[in-house]
């Protein structure tokens, strides 16, 4: 699992260091911290300790997933902003490590932040949000889809599932998970691995959020049971890779509550409902 990381990105300082393109990476992150005046000497109080930076390396995706840039970054805070004006419009500002992505009702704040921004930093206007953490993000003029398929492909490569039987729900009917579990134990960290990666692909596949759920109770003590009911979800996954959230526009929509549309579990004696809002599934 380990090698299969550093064939995306460098995980350290030395592994990033053996090649020239992350080399060039971490040089041009250094310049533009110079360039952009972030930081700046001072004397370190008596008594105190310096806290250390840990270099941060990712790759810059395109709308079709293929590389565009390799990223060398000194991780800042990550933080969102809003930003309100008297006649009630909204600006929303997301910043995580040295990537921004916004959004408005109104247009004008947006070329306004813009315009603002690229004054004050050396910044590079990317256009329309189409890939980010790994969720992709297809804009049309009437609709939003989000989705993370190229996501998907890659845990699947990393843990093995590209040629498996395939099925067609998440969890099996009638599947009954122990904290005691079934079979041998397994490798706690190979299982926190698998379970992590699908949580985040939770994101935009609510579909999995019951069975991922039900899989991350068994995290300090993961048995054959477990991580046979963790592989199935990725089964389905690889059925399913194409999934989404899709938001149409509309100045209807209405949060609608339908039999047809909830899933009901059972747990610990208590009902608990799961419901998905599609506005083309609402009763009438």
């Amino acid at each position: 699992m380990k090698a299969m990381n550093r064939m995306l990105c460098p995980l350290t300082f030395e592994e990033a260091s053996q090649e020239a393109k992350w080399r060039k990476a971490m040089e041009d992150e250094i310049n533009a911290i110079d360039r952009n005046k972030t930081w700046k000497f001072t004397t370190l109080p008596k008594g105190h300790k310096a806290i250390g930076v840990k270099w941060v390396f990712k790759t810059k995706r395109n709308a079709q997933g293929e590389v565009e840039k390799h990223k060398a970054r000194c991780p800042y805070e990550h933080a969102l902003y809003v930003k309100n004006n008297p006649q009630g419009d909204v600006l929303f500002v997301c910043l995580y490590v040295d990537d921004l992505i916004f959004t408005s009702n109104n247009p004008s704040m947006i070329d306004e932040f813009k315009q603002s921004m690229v004054k004050e930093f050396d910044m590079t206007d990317m256009g329309l949000m189409a890939y980010f953490l790994g969720i992709e993000v297809k804009q049309g003029s009437n609709e939003i889809f989000i989705s993370q398929s190229k996501y998907a492909a890659e845990i699947l490569k990393k843990f093995a599932i590209e040629d498996c039987q395939l099925v067609d729900i998440p969890v099996e009917c009638g599947t009954k998970l122990t904290k005691k579990g079934a079979g041998k134990p397994v490798n706690p960290t190979y299982y926190k691995s698998l379970v992590g990666c699908l949580r985040y692909l939770t994101c935009t596949r609510h579909d999995l959020l019951f069975g991922v759920g039900l899989v991350s109770r068994y995290m300090e003590n993961p048995r054959t049971s477990h991580l046979q009911a963790a592989k199935r979800i990725l089964k389905y996954v690889k059925v399913t890779s194409s999934y989404g959230l899709f938001y149409p526009s509309s100045q209807n929509l209405e949060l609608a509550g339908s039999d047809r549309l909830a899933v009901i579990v059972k747990v610990r004696g208590g009902i608990v409902g799961f419901s998905s809002l599609n506005p083309n599934l609402a009763d009438p």
